[in-house]
């Protein structure tokens, strides 16, 4: 009778804990969803806001190569970055700062390249088109969405509509700052970024 009864106290203490658990995961979730349709929708409208900032120049004839890092005009875009666009936060502006010094490394080790590495496609997208075309695609409300939420960070991974091909699939990566989700690493982001571009 003791068993029984302990079983049963350890099972009301399990469902109590997964009902406490399973709320928060799901708050989680859907603060991440806002901060990415809400930031992205305002990246439709507003990409050359952040483009005018030229973080990256040539030095040759017509801004052609070698290329260089402006890191006057990065820290104006950061400045901009932390007044006027909340859903990029702090972890971001460091995540972009190591863009950039892998980017220079890049631009170092091949200054004849006439492309310059790392700024042929949209940071944001990873695309070449306009964030109008490719968005909609990117947030592909009928896809699968999935959230690894562990502790403060959350990798979404967001595969299209009848797509089974992990390939397809955009991944972004958040974190709590402050209490709030924010975007560290945007869609756009090739894979091992911060190592090689």
């Amino acid at each position: 009778m003791r068993l029984l009864h302990f079983k049963t106290v350890l099972l009301f203490a399990a469902c109590i804990a997964l009902h406490t658990i399973l709320p928060a995961q799901n708050s989680d979730e859907a603060a991440v969803k806002k901060t990415i349709s809400d930031f992205y929708t305002w990246y439709t409208k507003n990409s050359g806001k952040l483009d005018a900032f030229r973080i990256m120049k040539g030095r040759g004839a017509n801004d052609g190569p070698p290329f260089r890092i402006d890191w006057q005009a990065a820290n104006k875009y950061f400045a901009f970055i932390r007044t006027s666009v909340p859903w990029l936060g702090e972890q971001f502006i460091r995540n972009e700062t190591t863009y950039f010094k892998v980017a220079e490394k890049a631009f170092k080790a091949n200054p004849d390249d006439e492309i310059a590495t790392g700024f042929d496609f949209d940071r944001f997208t990873g695309a070449q088109e306009s964030p109008e075309y490719v968005v909609p695609y990117l947030l592909d409300e009928k896809g699968t969405w999935k959230y690894n939420i562990k502790g403060n960070t959350c990798t979404l991974t967001i595969l299209p509509e009848g797509s089974t091909e992990p390939g397809e699939a955009s991944r972004a990566q958040l974190v709590k700052e402050s209490g709030k989700w924010k975007i560290a690493v945007p869609f756009g982001y090739p894979e091992g970024w911060d190592k090689k571009l």
